[in-house]
């Protein structure tokens, strides 16, 4: 138990760590401008393509295979693009960040070149990593499945967040020692195995924190449009059979409300999302930064805190 008291002198000089180094904020708040600049430009050619020629044919069922085409690459192509180069971006940033608090943890100070080096030392191997995840959690998603209906849907919360606990210092390991893929896994499961009371602990916090925060300015946003009728229905349009006596001004009115939404949408959630991810930000690295230390202790007393908090 001794671990779990030593969590807070962690946070403490995490706290200290932090406070220090401001520059560890540098590279998230580029990779939040990023994801800020992904949603305008998605918002965009969404308006750009609401009352296109494409839409028109849409709309009134006179679809040519090569529209369903033309639809696929664009959107399909557009979105595994934005995808691609979002991964790309947030491991860049990872592999940085992941030298900058190894530095911060070893030697109490950080520059730019910290983070450059980062990236050249362990982009492709936090890229490695990740596929590894991946290619483990398809071999396993039958045994996951069967899992979690026999502790009845239990086991689909509690199998991830156990493995995420013996795999949390998996980078953190490759990064303090510069060791290799399978050395580092290795080391994170004995020292998960070690420390896994005091450790899941530290990570449950962190994910409450993260997770909490991360949402903000989430919920439904169903009753944004929700239309408020008052009984009066002699505005309402009428329809004569199946079509409207005038299908092309309903068409483009739709079109215009449509239109509307998505210049109303974009800015919203584009400020939701950079609220939340400032807010979540600030926790990040703060958490980052303790596990780095709680890895460099081995939750047993630190032999000193790079600074004692001074009172004012």
């Amino acid at each position: 138990m001794q671990g779990v008291y030593l969590i807070f002198d962690y946070f403490k000089e995490a706290f200290h760590i932090n406070r220090k180094n401001k520059m560890l904020y540098t590279p998230q708040i580029v990779l939040i401008i990023i994801k800020l600049l992904m949603i305008i430009g998605v918002g965009t050619l969404a308006y750009l393509w609401v009352g296109g020629d494409q839409w028109h044919r849409f709309a009134s069922q006179s679809v040519r295979p090569a529209d369903l085409l033309s639809v696929l690459l664009t959107f399909g192509g557009g979105i595994i693009g934005i995808s691609l180069t979002y991964i790309v971006a947030t491991r860049i940033i990872e592999a940085g960040l992941y030298n900058m608090y190894k530095q911060c943890v070893v030697a109490g100070v950080v520059g730019s070149e910290d983070f450059w080096q980062g990236v050249n030392r362990y982009f492709v191997k936090f890229l490695l990593i990740d596929l590894l995840v991946i290619l483990g959690w398809c071999f396993f998603a039958v045994f996951y499945v069967l899992i979690g209906i026999m502790t009845l849907s239990i086991g689909f919360a509690v199998v991830p967040m156990i493995i995420g606990i013996f795999l949390t210092m998996w980078k953190i390991s490759l990064v303090m020692n510069d060791s290799g893929l399978f050395a580092a896994l290795g080391d994170s499961l004995k020292f998960a195995k070690s420390n896994f009371i005091p450790l899941s602990l530290l990570q449950f916090v962190h994910w409450s924190f993260v997770g909490r925060f991360s949402n903000i300015g989430g919920g439904s946003g169903r009753n944004l449009f929700q239309w408020r009728g008052d009984g009066n229905t002699a505005d309402m349009p009428r329809f004569d059979g199946w079509m409207p006596p005038n299908q092309n001004e309903i068409f483009e009115t739709v079109v215009k409300v449509i239109r509307l939404g998505i210049v109303i949408l974009v800015p919203v959630i584009t400020i939701a999302t950079a609220v939340a991810a400032l807010v979540e930000m600030v926790f990040e690295v703060f958490f980052s930064l303790a596990l780095f230390v709680a890895y460099q202790n081995g939750f047993k007393e630190p032999g000193q805190l790079l600074e004692k908090e001074v009172l004012a």
